[in-house]
């Protein structure tokens, strides 16, 4: 008979984002295995479908407070599924609340694997009143935990709370498929009227941690010194229209395209026909970067910055596959991008030593080899 395993996530399939993608990846593996289970915390709406084998159990959120979906706990599924493992995914404050109570009120009748994407964003003094009070119960909760995975070494380290439990970490480092679709950049450069001009990418939500502030003054500094080029901004957030706005006032509107949310497709004909990949995020709500790795894929040269116990600086090496500058500085970023549309070689050189890496350390196949390893001793 097999093992029932009950994943819970924020989102899925067909939802984007890093722990969106790294979810859907590994369950479709383990389904081959085990008897799979998703339980979907942030849907908006409520349901029950199967992927494949994954049986995936949606549950409406009420609301949302303090960008934390509110729904009602989930006691009686554990106890219909009877789990012998649960994953949870970590950042996902109301359901971590919710696991330690069902383990206080009837036991831990399951072994638990924790996966640590990231601690929660300080967006407000609110963020950082509920992370300070999180402290108590997540640690609590973690007590009970049989495998505790992190994506870095780097991360681990540097979280207050992951760095209680470092010497029993396991690092699983994200991974994506090595072999893209095969696509062509052709319709872009139809649609964009591109011609020779240099491509600047910047892919990702358009969110506050992500520092599109900085890149879109970047592009100011740099039309001054460099004229044939633009940057693709691809992805939507709640900060698009200030983003926007902010273009306008320093007179870069026509240097920059705001493409919007796309299909992967198109996303991938992006990475294929940029020159450089900038990712200028500027605290640790930036755990890895999965869009990194989508650029190493396609052999990019990275533009990233500097920040203290990210996997970002795992994954982007100074002068070997790209170039790395102060978080939340413009002039940085500007020299950085000018560095490197100036410097065909250098560029080329950056491009091909990001493949390697890549292909090395950032591969789906990777990911799963390990993930797989680690439940087979858990439930061996």
């Amino acid at each position: 008979m097999r093992s029932k395993v009950l994943q819970i996530v924020k989102g899925f399939y067909p939802d984007k984002g890093g722990i969106e993608t790294y979810s859907y990846e590994i369950v479709k593996e383990l389904s081959k295995y085990y008897d799979i289970f998703v339980l979907v915390t942030h849907s908006r709406f409520s349901g029950k479908e199967k992927i494949g084998k994954v049986k995936i159990i949606r549950i409406k959120k009420l609301f949302d407070f303090l960008h934390a979906p509110i729904n009602l706990p989930y006691f009686r599924l554990i106890n219909r599924i009877k789990p012998d493992v649960i994953h949870l995914h970590i950042p996902n404050p109301l359901h971590e609340i919710y696991l330690l109570f069902y383990i206080l009120l009837f036991g831990k009748k399951f072994k638990l694997i924790v996966t640590y994407h990231a601690d929660i964003p300080h967006y407000t003094i609110f963020h950082r009143i509920i992370e300070f009070f999180r402290r108590f119960y997540l640690v609590t909760l973690l007590k009970f935990f049989d495998v505790l995975i992190a994506t870095s070494k780097e991360y681990a380290y540097s979280s207050k709370i992951l760095k209680l439990f470092y010497k029993n970490v396991e690092v699983v480092h994200l991974g994506i498929e090595s072999q893209p679709i095969t696509i062509s950049p052709k319709k872009l450069k139809k649609k964009y009227r591109i011609k020779d001009e240099k491509i600047l990418l910047f892919v990702g939500r358009l969110f506050p941690y992500k520092g599109l502030e900085y890149l879109i003054e970047a592009v100011y500094f740099v039309s001054k010194k460099f004229e044939n080029f633009k940057l693709f901004v691809v992805g939507s957030g709640e900060k698009e229209r200030e983003l926007k706005n902010l273009s306008r006032k320093l007179g870069v509107s026509d240097k920059i395209v705001f493409a919007g949310a796309v299909d992967e497709k198109t996303r991938d004909s992006f990475y294929k026909l940029c020159d450089i990949f900038i990712l200028p995020s500027v605290n640790r709500g930036e755990a890895f970067g999965i869009s990194l790795l989508e650029a190493m894929r396609f052999g990019k040269p990275l533009v990233t910055t500097k920040i203290p116990g990210s996997g970002v600086s795992f994954v982007n090496k100074h002068l070997v596959t790209g170039l790395v500058v102060e978080p939340r500085n413009s002039k940085a970023l500007s020299e950085a991008i000018l560095k490197l549309l100036k410097n065909d070689r250098l560029r080329l050189k950056l491009g091909k030593n990001s493949k390697k890496r890549f292909l090395n350390y950032f591969t789906k196949e990777k990911m799963i080899r390990s993930t797989i390893q680690i439940y087979k001793s858990l439930l061996s």
